[in-house]
């Protein structure tokens, strides 16, 4: 089945962006199921918390993904950071693989951004 990427994406930007890579890599993420469904996985700019950022980042193609950490101590971190933000959230691990979307570079604090394919979204993440 051809995989397409979802229908409202910016047409202005490249979205995922073109060093966007297929790969098969274990992620966290933070999430507020358990165990995790489908909005667990929404992109930031479908993501109700997110929409008032919409001005902000219209233009930057990691709005339009769904933002994971290749290092648990990295997402610690972010908690740690602003603990009341996320005092709802759990950390989820698990594998996304090619045939969900394409991986986004990490920065130096091991984030990354996925874009899935549409109505695409990883199954059995685990809470960690």
């Amino acid at each position: 089945m051809l995989k397409k990427w979802p229908s409202d994406y910016p047409k202005h930007i490249d979205v995922p962006p073109e060093e966007a890579e297929s790969k098969t890599i274990e992620v966290y993420r933070l999430i507020e199921n358990s165990p995790p469904v489908q909005c667990d996985f929404a992109a930031s700019y479908k993501d109700p918390e997110q929409a008032h950022l919409i001005n902000k980042f219209v233009n930057n193609p990691s709005f339009y993904g769904t933002s994971f950490f290749s290092k648990k101590q990295s997402i610690i971190n972010l908690i740690q950071s602003n603990p009341n933000r996320f005092r709802r959230k759990q950390i989820a691990c698990g594998n996304v693989y090619p045939e969900h979307g394409m991986v986004g570079i990490e920065n130096s604090k091991n984030h990354l951004t996925i874009w899935f394919f549409d109505n695409t979204y990883p199954e059995g993440f685990e809470v960690v």
